[in-house]
């Protein structure tokens, strides 16, 4: 006897909730983000069955994030946002950001940096360290600042008036 077929088929499901307008701002639409997706799927696994099915608004809809004035560090959530509007922060720049609000006033050095949210060796030359901090800066816009570098030693984050960290049941820790 062979092994059962199962029922269904095995694998996994990926739900991306994106917006329309959230797909504008990034220069794009969901129907090239769906495009890209299934593309990138088939260069993989060509093999894989692809489907694309759109949500209905009401089901997609998601738990609406407080309007907040100013910059909420979110780790709950693990986003940020300036003003209500989530930054969309890649895994690793909300990493960088969440260790350095976790270390305080304490500086981290590269290394550090890395051993925490790469866990492991860095790549000889490459300095993705820098480059992420760069990228989570941007994202940041005006509370770039918050994202301080010590010179030779590496980065720390600084709070200000406005800037707000929710841990995940909602406690305040930052002013």
């Amino acid at each position: 006897m062979g092994t059962p077929t199962p029922s269904h088929p095995t694998g996994f499901v990926l739900t991306v909730t994106l917006t329309e307008e959230d797909a504008r701002r990034a220069g794009t639409t969901l129907p090239r983000v769906a495009q890209a997706l299934r593309l990138q799927l088939s260069a993989l696994l060509p093999a894989a069955e692809t489907q694309v099915v759109p949500l209905h608004p009401a089901r997609a809809a998601r738990r609406p994030a407080p309007r907040e004035p100013g910059l909420v560090i979110d780790l709950g959530r693990l986003q940020a946002r300036v003003d209500g509007v989530d930054l969309g922060l890649s895994e690793r720049e909300f990493d960088v950001l969440a260790c350095l609000v976790a270390a305080g006033s304490a500086t981290l050095g590269r290394q550090e940096l890395f051993d925490e949210v790469w866990g492991g060796e860095p790549p000889s030359g490459e300095r993705v360290v820098d480059v992420t901090v760069r990228r989570l800066r941007a994202r940041l816009g005006d509370w770039h600042n918050v994202v301080t570098t010590v010179r030779g030693v590496g980065y720390r984050f600084v709070g200000a008036p406005g800037v707000r960290v929710v841990q995940a049941r909602g406690a305040a820790v930052v002013q």
